[in-house]
Formats: C-alpha cells, sequence, structure tokens
C-alpha cells in the first residue's frame, strides 16, 4: 500500500511539473510570473523536498488573495468549507446547501458573496433578501 502512495506522489509531481513548464514556456520570460514560475521549476528539479513545500504553500495561499469572482471553484468551495465551520459550526446542511449553490452557478459573482481578500476569509453570503448567511 506504501508503494502505490508513493508512486501517486510521483505521478503527481510529474504532472505538475509538465504543466509548470508549459506555463513557463507560454508567458513572458521578463514577467514577474514567469520568474516565480521558474523558481519553482528549479526547486522541483532540484529535489529539495522541503523548500518546494513552503514555496508551494506560499502559492497555494496566495490564490486566496484573489478577488472571489477570480478564484477557482476548487479555491472557492474550500473558503465556502471554512466559512461553514467558522461561522456555522460546520452545519452539514448549510455545507451542502452552500456547495450545491456553488456547482450550480449562484455564487460566482462577488454580489453573492462578500469576500475579504486581505484576511483571505468569507464574511457573509447573500443567496436572496430571505437568505442570507
Amino acid at each position: 500500500m506504501h508503494s502505490i502512495h508513493k508512486e501517486i506522489e510521483i505521478i503527481k509531481r510529474n504532472l505538475f511539473t509538465r504543466r509548470l513548464k508549459n506555463e513557463l514556456d507560454s508567458i513572458d520570460v521578463n514577467s514577474d510570473r514567469h520568474a516565480y514560475l521558474k523558481a519553482i521549476y528549479d526547486k522541483l528539479l532540484s529535489d529539495d523536498e522541503e523548500n518546494l513545500d513552503n514555496i508551494l504553500t506560499k502559492s497555494g495561499d496566495s490564490m486566496f488573495l484573489k478577488k472571489w469572482n477570480r478564484m477557482s471553484d476548487y479555491h472557492k468551495l474550500q473558503k465556502i468549507k471554512e466559512f461553514v465551520q467558522e461561522k456555522h459550526n460546520s452545519d452539514k446542511n448549510i455545507e451542502e446547501k452552500l456547495i450545491k449553490y456553488l456547482n450550480d452557478g449562484l455564487l460566482k459573482s462577488c454580489k453573492q458573496v462578500q469576500y475579504d481578500n486581505i484576511k483571505q476569509h468569507i464574511t457573509k453570503i447573500i443567496i436572496s433578501k430571505n437568505e442570507t448567511y
């Protein structure tokens, strides 16, 4: 069983490396993003796991600095789960309802979800005048 997990991690790393290389090839060499991605790519190739983990954690955090309507659905889902855990004591009914709304496209706009991208948390979710979380 341990070897399966190790193989999965190797595959994930290889896919991540390939994706990173594709993005590096498609963006301007003089951009800040290119320098940032190049540093991550070099760490991947150097096999320095500890530093790579730190860089990936920081890059993951930077995804939450975006405005709500610019975040990916995956990151929105994480923030919705955190919101329900903090504000509604992990109420499964509310969590399921909000995830359904997200999947149905009702939580795409900053008008429905008040998200503080500096503090990186949701302050309020407004579905309608009668339904607010």
